[in-house]
């Protein structure tokens, strides 16, 4: 599924679409507290989608975690990066990721 338009909100339905191609890879799932077009309710709900994925929502961050809270984001990504991949290498899971959402 393709989002071809920028929309203010997106259905929940939708996300599920969007994020089932990765259903079964290790996820970090990164909200914003503040986040108006990705309320937490429909981030959770991407969580809960996810079998293997970790949930944070940042307090004082919106839609933009890697501008309004840079230093938080890394904080959450640089361990979750080591974590979830040290047995594979990072292009073999780039690899395996482009070819499930081939378009």
């Amino acid at each position: 599924m393709k989002v071809s338009k920028l929309k203010t909100e997106v259905s929940t339905t939708e996300l599920l679409q969007l994020f089932s191609e990765v259903a079964d890879l290790p996820s970090l799932v990164i909200g914003g507290q503040q986040d108006s077009i990705l309320p937490c309710r429909k981030v959770e709900a991407i969580h809960e989608h996810l079998p293997r994925s970790l949930l944070s929502l940042l307090p004082a961050c919106g839609h933009l975690a890697h501008e309004e809270c840079p230093r938080e984001l890394l904080a959450l990504l640089v361990p979750f990066v080591a974590d979830a991949y040290s047995s594979r290498s990072l292009p073999s899971m780039a690899e395996e990721l482009m070819m499930r959402t081939a378009i």
